[in-house]
């Protein structure tokens, strides 16, 4: 049999302070990996919580809902704020060195009946914000749901699952 190694998580920043329905980011491949899972913050009320991506930026795509593909949806229960919670949906998307993908993920509905996204205020936007020898993460923008007002820059408070590739396997008897 063989098992997966190599697999890591990029932490961007649970400082909250501010929260909006939905948030967009880029993320660049520093090397080729798999992105697995996202974790978040929310401020404290269950709701449904939506995952879409493009190929290359958001930017400029931010109010085009035909320019993104929705991953999946997944009711997320919140008991405290500026604490990951994993969003149970499976991400499973492949990047190659150099290739960048948007993610929007939003809570449905309005902030009063759904909630928010925490971030943080940024400093500039499409700039990097941390990134680790595998994946750097973007600067980006919060928004109204669904792919509605803008605020700019914002640091999505979560957590980015991936495994790098090819995947190592160890073998095991």
């Amino acid at each position: 049999t063989t098992s997966m190694v190599g697999c890591d998580s990029l932490l961007t920043s649970y400082a909250g302070g501010n929260g909006q329905s939905g948030v967009m980011f880029d993320v660049v491949a520093l090397q080729a990996l798999n992105i697995e899972y996202f974790y978040s913050s929310f401020s404290i009320i269950n709701s449904d919580v939506r995952i879409y991506y493009k190929t290359g930026t958001y930017d400029g795509s931010q109010a085009d809902s035909t320019l993104w593909t929705f991953i999946g949806t997944a009711n997320v229960a919140v008991d405290s704020t500026n604490v990951p919670r994993l969003i149970p949906v499976p991400i499973n998307l492949s990047m190659n060195v150099g290739d960048t993908l948007a993610f929007y993920i939003t809570r449905v509905g309005t902030t009063a009946n759904a909630g928010t996204i925490r971030y943080t205020n940024g400093t500039a936007v499409n700039t990097i914000f941390v990134a680790d020898s595998a994946l750097a993460f973007y600067q980006g923008i919060g928004l109204v749901y669904p792919f509605g007002n803008t605020y700019t820059p914002r640091v999505w408070n979560g957590t980015i699952k991936y495994c790098t590739l090819p995947v190592g396997t160890e073998e095991t008897t």
